[in-house]
């Protein structure tokens, strides 16, 4: 037998790409729970927008039953108030954390969350991406679940609708006043 005819023997393919083992990639990859109502771990930017419109929609619809429910009951004033801080800050303190668990993605202090108070620099939060893999604010978010995408989109066709509305509206009632004033000469 020659060289070439045993080295097949022990290769049945010779043919066949080389084999090796990939070191550089690591299925296991740890995620952090979330936890809406804490001041620690990382929130991604579509986590973000789904829970706070979430938690928005809940606030309107709480907000707007309670208010029609006072208004039908002549309550006073102060209850309508004591109404609109019952709903309206258990909200805010949500969006403050969510804001501080995005500015831990990002790698930045929780501090940096006033950044929102500016007018239009909070945009830094959806635009800017978050660290990749683990940080000093602990392991990366999960993956965002089809339900999260699904309430980040319908938060952002809640903004468009809500923009042209207000345009649309308006130019409508506009249009309508000169087709009366039109239609009575």
């Amino acid at each position: 037998m020659t060289k070439s005819q045993a080295d097949t023997l022990h290769d049945p393919n010779r043919y066949a790409p080389p084999q090796s083992r990939v070191g550089d990639v690591d299925a296991t990859v740890a995620y952090q729970a979330v936890r809406l109502w804490s001041a620690s771990g990382r929130i991604g930017r579509i986590r973000l927008i789904g829970y706070s419109a979430g938690a928005n929609l809940v606030c309107e619809f709480i907000w707007i039953v309670a208010s029609g429910l006072l208004k039908t009951a002549h309550a006073p004033v102060w209850s309508l108030i004591l109404a609109m801080l019952l709903v309206w800050v258990p909200y805010g303190v949500l969006a403050t954390l969510l804001s501080i668990q995005r500015a831990h993605d990002i790698g930045w202090s929780g501090w940096a969350c006033l950044i929102s108070l500016i007018p239009g620099a909070g945009l830094i939060f959806l635009i800017k991406a978050g660290t990749p893999g683990r940080n000093e604010y602990g392991d990366p978010p999960p993956p965002n679940t089809t339900r999260v995408r699904i309430l980040a989109l319908l938060g952002t066709l809640l903004i468009v609708v809500g923009i042209a509305a207000a345009i649309a509206i308006p130019a409508y009632q506009h249009y309508l006043e000169r087709a009366r004033a039109a239609g009575a000469r």
